[in-house]
């Protein structure tokens, strides 16, 4: 009956689950119930009896709720064990004295409530974070090395077959060192025709006579369009 009120009262202030409060709320329950009970049957006062119950929750403040592989076996069951060892001596030390002391049975459950509240998702029974990430942890990195070396070979495996496949004679010439450095540097071909060395040879023709009345045709001013027409004389032409 003492260890049922116990508990009773710390699930109507704070919280008896792991995923709410972390394995503080269950250990911790576990061991203030158990230590209030041992001092009631070892024959405790009323004061000593919350004094031991007390105790039993306040060394297991902050624990964490961290099963392996999401089962409530490892550290589960031993953690058990070892609260119940702990309400043993809790239940002892409370009755070598009166029984009073600084810390209340009711500030230590606010307090594991409050810690609690403060706890990182991972560490209320998500089996995301502490020994549930660290267990086998030789095991998930040699895993990740495999899935690295496979990851890689592939990798290889895709470059060789890629470099394999023939290309088009414009990729070849293109990644030819000899055609690279023609297109670098261009040369004249040899089969161009030389330029010449000499003028052009000049009109040894007799200039003409112009006629009476007119301009020399040399000295005449005809326009650039007018040159096609030979037929037509400019008005510039005329006396």
């Amino acid at each position: 009956a003492i260890a049922g009120l116990i508990g009773t009262c710390i699930k109507a202030n704070a919280s008896i689950s792991g995923a709410e409060c972390g394995c503080q709320a269950e250990i911790g329950s576990a061991c203030s119930m158990a230590a209030g009970a041992l001092a009631f049957l070892m024959g405790g006062t009323p004061r000593q009896i919350e004094q031991a119950a007390e105790m039993g929750m306040e060394h297991h403040l902050g624990l964490t709720c961290d099963p392996v592989n999401g089962l409530v076996q490892i550290p589960c069951m031993e953690r058990n064990g070892f609260a119940a060892t702990r309400a043993m001596d809790a239940a002892e030390f409370a009755l070598l004295h009166d029984g009073r002391h600084k810390i209340s049975f009711d500030e230590v459950i606010l307090t594991m409530k409050l810690t609690g509240k403060d706890l990182n998702d991972r560490y209320r029974e998500t089996a995301g974070g502490g020994l549930a990430v660290t267990y086998s942890l030789d095991e998930h990195q040699a895993q990740r090395n495999r899935q690295e070396d496979m990851i890689k070979e592939a990798t290889e495996m895709l470059t060789d077959a890629a470099a394999s496949v023939p290309r088009t004679p414009s990729e070849l010439a293109l990644r030819s060192p000899t055609t690279g450095a023609a297109q670098a540097s261009p040369t004249t071909s040899p089969l161009a025709a030389p330029a010449s060395s000499t003028q052009a040879p000049t009109d040894s023709s007799p200039p003409l006579r112009s006629a009476p009345g007119t301009l020399p045709r040399a000295a005449c001013p005809v326009p650039p369009s007018s040159r096609t027409l030979p037929h037509q004389p400019t008005s510039a032409c005329r006396l």
